[in-house]
């Protein structure tokens, strides 16, 4: 199955959220609750919702947000995600 984690990034500067991506193949899916270990981060991060799709054989995992204060530190954190396989995204809620 393969896996997609997610996870918000909101810019306290500008008031906008980003939105991160990184793919698993993996049988093996983490719960509510559960924590996310990658090397992206500096702790483990929350998992706060798991949704299904079973007919496309695809699991979605949110995690906790992550906020940044300024324009400096969304432009490194988006640098670092390359770095770490994360893919941004458009986010929706734009």
């Amino acid at each position: 199955m393969k896996v997609v984690l997610t996870i918000k990034v909101f810019n306290e500067e500008e008031k906008r959220k980003y939105m991160f991506e990184k793919e698993y193949a993996s049988m093996i899916v983490p719960r509510i609750g559960e924590k996310i270990k990658d090397s992206l981060f500096d702790i483990n991060r929350e998992v706060i919702d798991v949704i299904y799709d079973f007919s496309a054989d695809l699991c979605s995992v949110i995690i906790i947000d992550k906020v940044v204060s300024d324009n400096k530190l969304i432009k490194h954190f988006q640098d670092i995600t390359k770095l770490h396989n994360w893919i941004q995204k458009v986010f929706e809620g734009e």
